[in-house]
């Protein structure tokens, strides 16, 4: 283990080397918790709602129930992750989360009449998607002057990426269809993740 890596695991950065990273750590979280399938899922079902219930023709509240049990399991999911970063670390751990969640954006697309199994697919998205507990462990560890300030931006980032979000999904929408829309993210998060 570098001793960069070994710094990055413990949190003990010398104050040169805190500011030095800080700009690239920083953007590092930003991009990271803008790709991750909470944003990504969320900022979908705002967008492309209306197009499921119409393909399906599920109710709107019906539909809904998706991001309740996303956030269900997102609870009880982030104590998982929590401490499978503690037990093998951040890159252990968000890796293979962040491309099961891309491999389960994109079997949205799949998704038949019966409205469990779009239920199902939100709620492994809020068991398995890494969340922002990644990303405050790596914020937290690697600044101790300006630890406010970074978790603070990284909080701002999340805040303009969900403004964002949708209109891309929205042009996807438009572009492909809402099916495939879905495949794109999921693709787009797992080459994310993977470079």
């Amino acid at each position: 283990m570098s001793a960069n890596s070994q710094q990055a695991q413990t949190g003990t950065f010398l104050p040169h080397q805190e500011r030095h990273h800080t700009p690239k750590i920083i953007a590092v979280s930003l991009i990271g918790a803008s790709m991750g399938a909470g944003t990504l899922s969320a900022s979908a079902f705002s967008v492309l709602l209306p197009a499921i219930t119409q393909t399906h023709h599920w109710g709107q509240a019906k539909a809904s129930f998706a991001i309740t049990f996303e956030h269900w399991s997102g609870a009880a999911g982030g104590i998982l992750i929590g401490f499978l970063i503690d037990r093998f670390g951040i890159r252990r751990t968000v890796l293979p989360l962040a491309l099961l969640s891309g491999i389960i954006l994109t079997l949205i697309k799949t998704t038949g009449s019966d409205i469990w199994q779009f239920w199902l697919f939100y709620a492994l998205l809020g068991i398995i998607g890494p969340g922002i507990a990644p990303y405050s462990k790596l914020l937290s560890g690697w600044f101790s002057n300006r630890r406010g300030l970074a978790l603070g931006s990284f909080g701002s980032g999340i805040f303009l990426s969900m403004m964002i979000t949708p209109q891309v999904v929205r042009g996807l929408y438009n572009a492909v269809g809402w099916q495939n829309a879905y495949a794109v993210l999921g693709l787009a998060l797992q080459l994310h993740f993977v470079s």
